[in-house]
């Protein structure tokens, strides 16, 4: 309940949960972001998003040859000689760096905490 001067007590919708989220996005948009704005409620759609954006990594990972992406680019560097071209390429599947390799999820993780603090503290400040 919210008071709005005069002893007027307005109810407060409540925030949408996860599944009304997902589903507002999509059948009722202005609705779902009008509730949003009054209740704001982020880290379940967060989350999902999150995890929707390493599974398609994963995906294009899986089917992309890195080194055969990065060649080209590689050839046509001025000053790159042929030995710092193939050590870098070496360096790059020793490391996955083009795949989620070691600490993607863990970079995704620290973005997406990030971000959702930086609005939760935005909207904490209104």
């Amino acid at each position: 309940m919210i008071d709005e001067g005069m002893g007027l007590r307005i109810p407060q919708e409540a925030p949408p949960t996860l599944g009304e989220q997902v589903s507002g996005v999509f059948l009722e948009p202005g609705t779902l972001f009008r509730r949003l704005g009054q209740r704001p409620r982020w880290a379940g759609a967060l989350t999902i998003q999150v995890l929707t954006a390493l599974a398609m990594v994963a995906a294009w990972a899986a089917r992309v040859d890195s080194a055969a992406l990065v060649r080209p680019s590689l050839e046509r560097a001025p000053g790159l000689t042929t030995p710092q071209a193939e050590a870098f390429l070496t360096f790059l599947a020793a490391r996955q760096i083009m795949g989620l390799g070691r600490g993607g999820a863990a970079a995704c993780t620290l973005v997406a905490a990030v971000v959702w603090t930086c609005v939760a503290l935005a909207l904490g400040a209104r």
